[in-house]
C-alpha cells in the first residue's frame, strides 16, 4: 500500500520485497532446496544434529540473501530501464519509493551477510557457488541484456547453479548428479522465458532490452522447441547418473512430453496464445519434475524429506 506509514516495519519489508523481487527469490530457491533434497546423504548422516541443522538453515538463509542482492543490484542497474516498461515501472527503485543509496546498502548487506553464512555455517564451496552466481547474474547477465540476445543462455546458466548450491552444501563437492539438477534449470528456462518474452516484445522495446524476440523474433520457437526436446533426456541422465530410479524414465515423459507437445504446435503456428500456454505449463511442471525426481531418488542416496 502505497499509503502506508513509510515508519512502519511492513511498510519497509514490502520495499524490500520488491528489490529482491521476493516471487522470483522464493522459486529461485525452492530449487537449492531441491539441490539439498536430490544429494545423497551418506556423509550428513554421521554429523550431529546441531550441525546438520546449521547447514540446512545456513543454506536456505545464506542463498537467500544472496539472491535478494543478486536481484536488488539487478533492479539499481537497470532503474532507468525499469522505469519505462509497463511491467516493472512500479517496482520501488523506478518508482523512487526508495533512494539509490538504501538500496545499495541493502545489497550490498545482503550479500555480505549471505556469504558469511554459507562460509561459516555450510562450507566455501557453496560459498563461492552462490557468491560466483551473484557476480555472473549482476557482472555479465544484467548489463548483456542492453548489448545482445546471447543474455537469456547467460541467466540460463545463472538459473542452473542454486541447485548445485543446494547439492554442495550437502556434500561439499559438485558431482555428475548436481550437473543433471543444473542442466534440468538450464534447459527449462529456455522455453519458458522465450515464451514469456513473446508476450513482452514491446516492452522490452520501451526498455532498450536486446532479446531474441526484439532482434531475431524468427529464432525464437526453434529455441523453445530445441530446449523443450533437450528435457526429454533428463530421465535416462537421471538414471544413468544413479540420482533416480529407472521409473523416472517413464513419470518424467509425462510433463516432458507435454511441454514437447505444446511447443511443437507453436513452432508450427507461433502466437500469443500458445506462448502463453507454454509459459504457464512451464511454471506447473517444474515442481512436478523436482517432486517427481525426490520421489524417485534412488535408495540408496537416502532421503532428506
Amino acid at each position: 500500500n502505497e499509503n502506508e506509514n513509510e515508519n512502519s516495519i511492513r511498510y519497509w519489508l514490502s520495499g524490500y520485497a520488491s528489490l529482491s523481487k521476493a516471487k522470483l527469490s522464493a522459486l529461485v530457491l525452492a530449487t537449492t532446496v531441491f539441490g539439498i533434497g536430490m544429494a545423497p546423504l551418506d556423509g550428513f548422516m554421521t554429523l550431529s544434529l546441531a550441525t546438520q541443522a546449521g547447514i540446512l538453515l545456513g543454506t536456505t538463509i545464506g542463498t537467500g540473501l544472496t539472491i535478494c542482492s543478486a536481484n536488488s543490484i539487478n533492479q539499481l542497474i537497470e532503474r532507468n530501464n525499469d522505469s519505462k516498461m509497463n511491467r516493472t515501472k512500479k517496482r520501488w527503485l523506478p518508482s523512487k519509493r526508495i533512494s539509490v543509496t538504501h538500496a545499495k546498502v541493502f545489497a550490498a548487506t545482503t550479500a555480505t551477510t549471505g556469504g558469511l553464512l554459507l562460509y561459516n555455517l555450510v562450507n566455501p564451496l557453496a560459498c563461492y557457488l552462490a557468491l560466483g552466481n551473484l557476480f555472473l547474474y549482476t557482472s555479465v547477465y544484467t548489463p548483456m541484456k542492453q548489448a545482445q540476445p546471447l543474455n537469456t543462455w547467460v541467466g540460463a546458466i545463472v538459473g542452473a547453479i542454486p541447485p548445485m548450491i543446494g547439492w554442495a552444501a550437502i556434500t561439499g563437492g559438485i558431482e555428475p548428479g548436481s550437473l543433471v539438477l543444473a542442466g534440468l534449470l538450464a534447459a527449462w528456462q529456455m522455453p519458458h522465458f522465450m515464451a514469456l518474452s513473446y508476450s513482452l516484445k514491446d516492452d522490452y522495446e520501451r526498455g532498450g532490452f536486446k532479446m531474441l524476440i526484439n532482434i531475431r523474433p524468427d529464432k525464437v520457437k526453434g529455441v523453445i522447441l530445441r530446449y523443450s526436446s533437450l528435457m526429454l533426456l533428463l530421465g535416462p541422465l537421471s538414471y544413468l547418473t544413479s540420482i533416480t530410479s529407472p521409473y523416472f524414465i517413464l513419470t518424467s515423459l509425462v510433463p516432458n512430453g507435454y511441454l514437447f507437445y505444446e511447443s511443437l504446435k507453436f513452432y508450427n503456428n507461433p502466437n500469443s496464445k500458445q506462448a502463453r500456454n507454454i509459459f504457464f505449463l512451464s511454471l506447473k511442471i517444474l515442481p512436478l519434475i523436482m517432486i517427481l525426481m525426490v520421489i524417485h531418488k534412488t535408495s540408496s542416496s537416502h532421503h532428506l524429506f
